[in-house]
């Protein structure tokens, strides 16, 4: 039985010698098929081989881990920044500590103690208007009533030696009919007086007259006088008086 079986393969020696060429070609083209699916190429009759791309849906997924990834990162640093902030708020102002000066730069300085606090006194009303306008224009003496100073200079001239002689004072007080009296104190001391009478005269001017001569406590006197005033805008009160004899004259201004 063993030279049965063989006999039969002394009979197809070449049978083996073509299936393996036959073989050899069809894996070459299956390996072929394969590079040229991964990339292969022959630009210029040289061959480049590429690595076989990925499917597009491996490409989006690994698109979509690394976002994940990236907005886990973000969300862990945005943890951490709270944390800070929260820490930052909660601590402690730091101390200023200012400049060291050395002893001798500065005098030592006395620190004066914090004032009192003051309280703000109320401002004064404005004050009335020594003569008030509504009474001047009623043309009624009333208001006169009390005592006015004189607050210009004046002067009078001796009619013999024409030595002039400046008053010091020179006030008239009044009672509510007009009626007064005056008393001028010179710079040297001597003091005349005398009557005097206030009236309004039919243009609306106050007309204030001597009386008489006006005696003086050394037997010398001031000729007897006419003095016309108005009202000016601040309440005080414009005059010009003149002697009747001589018509020499002054401008003074009074007030209360």
């Amino acid at each position: 039985m063993s030279r049965t079986s063989a006999a039969p393969a002394r009979r197809w020696p070449w049978l083996g010698w073509t299936l393996w060429p036959v073989f050899a070609v069809l894996a070459g083209f299956g390996a072929w098929a394969v590079l040229e699916a991964c990339g292969l190429a022959w630009p210029g009759g040289r061959p480049i081989l590429h690595f076989c791309p990925r499917p597009a849906e491996a490409a989006v997924d690994d698109r979509l881990l690394l976002l994940e990834a990236e907005q886990a990162r973000q969300a862990v640093l945005e943890e951490r920044l709270d944390r800070l902030r929260i820490a930052a708020a909660a601590r402690p102002p730091c101390p200023t500590t200012p400049p060291a000066v050395p002893d001798t730069a500065l005098p030592d300085l006395a620190v004066p103690e914090p004032a009192a606090p003051t309280e703000v006194a109320e401002a004064p009303a404005p004050p009335v208007p020594d003569i008030p306008e509504e009474a001047w224009e009623e043309q009624e003496t009333d208001f006169l009533e009390g005592c006015w100073t004189l607050i210009s200079d004046y002067a009078t001239q001796d009619i013999n030696t024409g030595e002039i002689f400046s008053v010091a004072s020179w006030q008239m007080c009044f009672d509510e009919n007009g009626n007064g009296q005056q008393t001028l104190i010179y710079e040297n001391g001597v003091t005349c007086e005398s009557a005097v009478e206030a009236g309004f005269t039919d243009d609306g001017r106050l007309q204030v007259p001597d009386l008489d001569d006006v005696r003086c406590d050394n037997n010398s006197r001031i000729l007897q006088r006419m003095m016309v005033c108005d009202r000016r805008p601040d309440g005080t009160a414009y005059c010009v008086t003149r002697t009747l004899r001589t018509g020499a004259g002054s401008e003074v201004i009074f007030r209360r």
